[in-house]
């Protein structure tokens, strides 16, 4: 009984050490989808009529777009990568209200502008018979009743809202995924939205971050999302004598206190950072959040991929009608907290390619896509 007892544990061990070493392959991907126009001219506005010329043009701008068209061109590239973690930035969900009876189709006007991008996506991915949930989100800068004049009366005809958020897609066969929790002061939906914001105007542009934890293989995995302000966006100056800096910084900085501060009492989770940054390792300015968040510790996972080819993922022209590729730079990334050696990467560029644009010749979205496989 004793010499079976000990063979027992030696194998018991055997295999533990076994499945220690395994090896667990998770992909991953990174996608800004793009609204198809600019709110900020909305935002800025100094007057009542300038919104209201600012809004019929946003709404123009995204018709012309083709919204469900660009999308359903995403997903396709979600579908065939498979990715167990999509992180989705600029999932915009753009309602409108006919409040005018004697315009009773005023919304009509502007078909195809107003829709749900996440279940556009969900609808599309499911049309392709891949199954994802949207399993965490958060809710970034809303623009919600604003009253709209079609006509030369002093009637509004139509109402619009606008929602932007940050969307985790996982696949329907990972096990455990829900959402993660921060420790943060402005939570929003399952995630958090930042405490520093760039201000236009008198209004706070508001961006944040999201997470997912999840079982692969085994292995547990915290996947974040997330979407930092422009470059140029300073902060305001507490005192007339303070200096101000980049938004973004403060932003990186932030997400980062919020990454080692986490609520997680996991000391073996495997961290994946993902998301649009707006920052790339050629920033010229000495504390951008690329630097800032490589500085923490995180490996940019495109550095890992032979060959160093350039992997610009921004930005094609506004209305998307750019024969040629204009990407120039590589904003979007994909970052691991572990330790270099021991993550191999092969990472891609998607949606960049002429044959990539969608039937009618848009490109499918001002950015690029981020897909990558990380062995671990």
């Amino acid at each position: 009984m004793n010499v079976k007892y000990f063979i027992l544990i030696g194998l018991l061990g055997f295999s533990s050490s076994l499945f220690a070493d395994k090896k667990t392959t998770v992909s991953v991907m990174t996608q800004n989808q793009y609204l198809g126009t600019s709110l900020t001219a909305i935002i800025s506005a100094d007057n009542d009529i300038e919104r209201n010329l600012a809004v019929i043009n946003m709404l123009i701008s995204v018709q012309q777009n083709r919204t469900a068209e660009r999308i359903a061109a995403l997903a396709q590239s979600i579908a065939e990568r498979e990715p167990h973690f999509a992180g989705l930035q600029e999932v915009e969900a753009i309602q409108c209200t006919n409040i005018n009876p004697n315009f009773p189709q005023a919304c009509a006007q502007f078909a195809g502008a107003f829709a749900d991008h996440l279940q556009l996506t969900l609808d599309a991915l499911a049309n392709l018979g891949t199954t994802y949930n949207a399993v965490a989100m958060v809710e970034n800068v809303k623009l919600e009743d604003i009253p709209v004049f079609l006509d030369n009366d002093t009637l509004p005809d139509i109402v619009i809202s606008i929602i932007d958020r940050d969307v985790i897609l996982v696949r329907d066969d990972v096990e455990d995924a829900a959402p993660a929790e921060f420790e943060c002061i402005l939570q929003s939906a399952d995630g958090c939205n930042f405490m520093n914001t760039a201000i236009v105007g008198s209004f706070p542009v508001l961006r944040g971050y999201v997470g997912v934890d999840a079982t692969i293989d085994g292995r547990r995995f915290r996947f974040v999302n997330t979407h930092l302000e422009i470059p140029f966006a300073l902060t305001q100056p507490v005192d007339p004598n303070s200096v101000p800096v980049p938004v973004q910084r403060k932003q990186a900085e932030e997400l980062i206190w919020a990454l080692s501060h986490s609520e997680d009492d996991e000391d073996d989770i495997e961290t994946i950072l993902a998301g649009d940054f707006n920052s790339s390792p050629e920033d010229a300015y000495d504390y951008s959040p690329y630097k800032v968040i490589s500085r923490a510790g995180y490996t940019d996972s495109w550095t890992r991929r032979p060959g160093k080819p350039s992997g610009y993922t921004c930005c094609q022209d506004s209305d998307l009608s750019n024969l040629e590729s204009t990407l120039d730079t590589r904003i979007d990334h994909v970052f691991t907290a572990s330790i270099p050696r021991r993550v191999k990467a092969k990472a891609n560029v998607l949606d960049n390619q002429p044959e990539d644009k969608t039937v009618t010749g848009l490109w499918p979205s001002d950015h690029a896509t981020v897909s990558v496989r990380l062995r671990y």
